[in-house]
């Protein structure tokens, strides 16, 4: 019996670490070459204001929010009067998975 509840406990302790893996932090490294090849860094910063808000801001704004979808949306669409009346070009010609890495690495910021 003790043996039982060892290895249930040991099952249970494994499938939660598990869980855990594919949530992983997007790292800086991996994130800024491809905001960089999107030209996303014509408009923004990492941490200073450009002709767009920088992504530190954008974090700090929608932190502790779940805004990732909205976030991506507006990178896909674009959009104006949330950071002032210069409008934001709707980005479609970058891939959906890269638009959710950003918006990923973004709000983790």
């Amino acid at each position: 019996m003790k043996l039982a509840i060892t290895l249930f406990v040991i099952v249970v302790i494994s499938l939660v670490g598990c869980s855990t893996i594919g949530q992983k932090k997007v790292q800086s490294e991996v994130a800024l070459p491809i905001a960089k090849r999107h030209s996303c860094m014509a408009c923004h910063s990492v941490d200073k204001r450009v002709v767009g808000p920088s992504f530190t801001d954008i974090a700090a704004k929608y932190r502790g929010q779940n805004a990732e979808a909205r976030l991506f949306n507006k990178v896909k669409s674009g959009g104006a009067g949330v950071w002032g009346s210069m409008p934001a070009p709707p980005m479609r010609h970058i891939p959906d998975d890269d638009v959710r890495l950003l918006v990923q690495w973004i709000t983790e910021m």
